[in-house]
């Protein structure tokens, strides 16, 4: 065995106690927790257009839960199957409800949706408005 053997030996050794150490220190991708079954059984009957059952699941996770990792989401899907149903005052009630519970959260989807619902209320002024704030929002992706 070559002199340098034992000490080349320790350094591997060191360097695999601090690649160990340092990753053991890392934060953890983890995936958000399974969606609950009214979330599921929302996506369900949404996929499958069957908006009036998708609200009632959706809405039953937002009543029953506390904020969760799917309350934006339900209650974005509410908004969507509400729009989709013709049901424009609801949609914006609804995306009302989503501004007031996350105040910090701006989306481009839910801009958009905002300024769809005022456009089909004849709210030209305010649809253009919606759909500016989603325009600043946007970026290459959307």
């Amino acid at each position: 065995m070559p002199a340098n053997g034992p000490r080349l030996f320790r350094f591997t050794g060191w360097l695999l106690w601090l690649a160990a150490a340092l990753s053991a220190c890392a934060p953890k991708n983890t995936l958000p927790p399974e969606p609950p079954q009214s979330v599921r059984s929302g996506d369900d009957a949404f996929r499958y257009k069957q908006y009036a059952t998708a609200i009632d699941a959706y809405r039953s996770y937002i009543n029953q839960s506390e904020p969760g990792a799917y309350t934006a989401r339900a209650l974005y899907k509410t908004a969507l199957a509400q729009f989709r149903l013709g049901q424009y005052r609801a949609t914006l009630a609804t995306l009302d409800d989503l501004a007031q519970r996350y105040p910090k959260g701006h989306w481009v989807q839910v801009e958009a949706l905002r300024g769809d619902a005022e456009r089909a209320l004849g709210n030209t002024l305010g649809a253009l408005q919606d759909w500016e704030k989603a325009w600043k929002l946007a970026n290459d992706k959307d």
